[in-house]
């Protein structure tokens, strides 16, 4: 039936439209969930294939179907078990819930945010439509032989994205979270500029290298700190929760370990952002290592203070970085007549008050939560009143100022 006049509702194309608007077909949802087990391994075959024609449309399927992959096998028996029973009825309430995806916008950009388990990899395709993250696409596929003995990093590359899915993503890495990795750091000082080397190991021992050079004036104790944050910053990156951190520096060391104390009250507000920073983490320790255990690290800092690079194509990540405690410094001793340097003072000394609990502190910016779970950026007057004109002054459908 291509139309109907004059009915209240009316299934078509697959789905029941009615006064109230479009919903699943409970005729199809009864057929999902009144579905029989397989009894024999040509049962789960077929069962494996219909998902796999589907699985864009569900979350972590790779990951799901592991369990049954055993029963695949010819030498085994074919038994099918409880924990079988409990997969299928999952797959079950994914395939029959109400939660809905959009098609891909052209131009508008994607983030594909990754998993990587010890034998599958999982994804999730996403974009931002209304000031809301909605879903696009599923990705997953189980990793084979020597597959599985990929570090995280190389497991990133093996996901394949659906073809209809435009090459303008932006990738948000998510590391295995029982994994840990080491981070080695260094730092240079000033001369006139400064450097950092940051170097990630994961448990197989294979490397991501990092070097930063730092466009400020620092001492040598301010460089070994920025090059600590720096990685820190570079471990959330790629969502590492346990992390082992070794540095050639004891002061800095015994300093964030609470051993030994800060005078300078440069070196106090880069521990207390350090501080801050491990709160994320599920599991984190430090250790103090000689300097040719770090000679690493080393290198990439005293390259990242002497070397330029161009832009373009490098082996090695290459960054400006600003100096994040100057930053919370200027935020909250040069900026005394703005709105947001009680709260920013208050956030940095975690005295939270209930007038304040909705705001938060990430990399010296402040943002607040809105009820959806946003995080909108906290503006000066200044800034504030020169997004409010852009915002005014632009045309209806063209994009205007970020407000985030």
């Amino acid at each position: 039936m291509k139309c109907a006049v004059g009915v209240s509702s009316r299934k078509f194309l697959g789905f029941s439209v009615h006064k109230g608007g479009i919903s699943a077909d409970e005729d199809k949802i009864k057929a999902i969930q009144d579905m029989e087990p397989p009894k024999d391994i040509k049962g789960l075959q077929k069962l494996i294939g219909k998902l796999g024609y589907i699985r864009r449309f569900v979350p972590a399927l790779g990951e799901l179907l592991g369990p049954l992959r055993p029963l695949l096998k010819e030498k085994n028996t074919f038994k099918w078990e409880q924990h079988h029973q409990a997969i299928m009825d999952k797959i079950k309430d994914v395939l029959t819930s109400t939660h809905t995806m959009t098609s891909p916008q052209p131009g508008a950009p994607l983030k594909v945010y990754l998993a990587i388990g010890e034998e599958t990899v999982s994804g999730l395709i996403a974009q931002e439509s209304e000031g809301k993250e909605k879903p696009i696409a599923y990705v997953s596929r189980a990793m084979k032989g020597p597959e599985q003995r990929y570090s995280s990093p190389e497991k990133h590359s093996i996901e394949e994205l659906p073809d209809q899915i435009p090459e303008t993503i932006e990738v948000v890495y998510a590391c295995n979270k029982e994994e840990t990795w080491t981070l080695m750091f260094d730092g240079t000082p000033s001369n006139p500029q400064g450097g950092a080397g940051v170097v990630l190991t994961d448990s197989h021992g294979r490397n991501l290298s990092f070097m930063f050079q730092l466009d400020f004036s620092c001492t040598n104790n301010e460089a070994e700190y920025e090059a600590l944050m720096l990685g820190l910053k570079m471990d959330q990156e790629v969502s590492i929760k346990k992390l082992h951190v070794k540095g050639d520096s004891n002061l800095i060391i015994q300093q964030i370990l609470g051993r030994y104390d800060t005078k300078e009250r440069s070196l106090a507000l880069c521990r207390e952002q350090v501080w801050r920073m491990v709160k994320v983490f599920d599991k984190i320790s430090f250790e103090h290592v000689s300097r040719i255990e770090n000679k690493h690290a080393d290198a990439l800092a005293t390259l990242g203070s002497r070397v330029t690079i161009q832009n373009g194509q490098h082996a090695l990540e290459h960054r400006v970085a600003e100096s994040s405690a100057r930053e919370e410094r200027m935020s909250v001793g040069e900026k005394t007549n703005d709105w947001r340097t009680p709260i920013h003072e208050q956030l940095r000394t975690l005295n939270i008050t209930k007038e304040i609990r909705g705001f938060c502190l990430l990399n010296g910016q402040m943002f607040r939560k809105n009820n959806d779970g946003l995080l909108m950026k906290c503006v000066g007057e200044e800034e504030g009143k020169e997004k409010a004109e852009q915002l005014n002054g632009a045309t209806c459908g063209e994009e205007g100022p970020s407000l985030y």
